[in-house]
Parts: structure tokens; C-alpha cells; sequence
């Protein structure tokens, strides 16, 4: 069921690939399924496509934490603190800190 839900919306990023909307379902499916690896260029994808969508940095910094690039993940999430700050998407800059606390 998951892997048909990822091929969905793998279909729908393809057809649309400056949707960020799009390409955040297929991160978010990716990462939910436990397939970081291939999260990680989706949500990078996302980030160039909308700088401004912070929920792509948080959880960019979840698929490279779980990918054990801990460097890498600790600078999506001081990225996204950053953005959601500047953007005031308190909720995300407060994920954001406190990945960076832990």
C-alpha cells in the first residue's frame, strides 16, 4: 500500500516538477515509508523549487538524520530555524531548535 502511495505521488512530482507541493507528498511519503536516502534529493528539490516552504527543511534534517548524516542534518535544521524565523512559522522554527538542542 505504501509503495502505491509512493508511485502516486512519484507520478504526480514527475508531471509536475516545480509544484513543491507535489514533490513534498512524494519527500514525505519517502520518509514515512523509511527510505531516507531517497527523501533527502526530493525535499532538496523542494527547498531550490520554494526557499520559503520551512516544513521541507525540518524534515530534510529528519531524512538526513536517519540517513546518518548528522553534519548535514544539523544544517537543514539551522536553515530552517533561520527561514521560519524570518517567515514567522514559530512551529517550525521551535522543531527546528529543538533538534538542534538534542
Amino acid at each position: 500500500m505504501q509503495d502505491d502511495l509512493i508511485e502516486q505521488y512519484r507520478e504526480m512530482a514527475k508531471a509536475n516538477p516545480e509544484d513543491d507541493l507535489a514533490q513534498f507528498a512524494l519527500g514525505q511519503a519517502l520518509l514515512n515509508a523509511a527510505r531516507p536516502a531517497e527523501a533527502v534529493p526530493v525535499f532538496r528539490h523542494v527547498i531550490r523549487v520554494n526557499p520559503r516552504y520551512t516544513r521541507a527543511y525540518i524534515l530534510l534534517g529528519h531524512a538526513l538524520a536517519q540517513d546518518e548524516d548528522e553534519e548535514g542534518a544539523i544544517e537543514a535544521w539551522q536553515l530552517g530555524f533561520h527561514a521560519s524565523q524570518k517567515q514567522g512559522t514559530l512551529m517550525n522554527a521551535e522543531e527546528a531548535r529543538r533538534e538542534l538542542v538534542k
